[in-house]
């Protein structure tokens, strides 16, 4: 495919997301020689793609969302599509690793370090204690 100017490519989207059957922005990405990773990269360079990609996905997520209630799409390939294909995929977060026990515990101990510190640095302790 030859190359096409940002812009173009946003009003590309933008047409593209005119067919209400048009549920996988891969397909058109695939139509421009992209990668999801490549349009990512796009997006951030420039704001109408920027903006234009947002928009195509919340389009997206609500024509699944419907389409499944609807039964019109089956609840499994859209549930499928939208943990793959909606959104970018975050980079690792080490906290998402964590099992709850853990990340309660993590917290309550910070909790009660915070409030240990705002106890011992009170103003009026500290003249109470003087």
């Amino acid at each position: 495919m030859e190359k096409i100017a940002v812009t173009e490519l946003a009003d590309a989207l933008l047409e593209w997301l005119r067919e209400e059957d048009h549920i996988v922005l891969d397909e058109f990405f695939v139509q421009y020689g992209l990668t999801v990773k490549q349009a990512d990269n796009l997006a951030k360079k420039n704001k109408k793609f920027r903006d234009t990609l947002e928009f195509a996905r919340d389009t997206v997520y609500a024509r699944l969302i419907a389409g499944a209630l609807t039964k019109r799409f089956n609840h499994s390939f859209v549930t499928y599509l939208l943990k793959t294909k909606t959104a970018p995929k975050e980079e690792e977060n080490p906290f998402t690793k964590l099992s709850d026990e853990v990340l309660k515990e993590r917290l309550v101990t910070l909790a009660e370090a915070i409030l240990k510190d705002l106890q011992e640095n009170t103003p009026e302790r500290n003249e109470s204690n003087g």
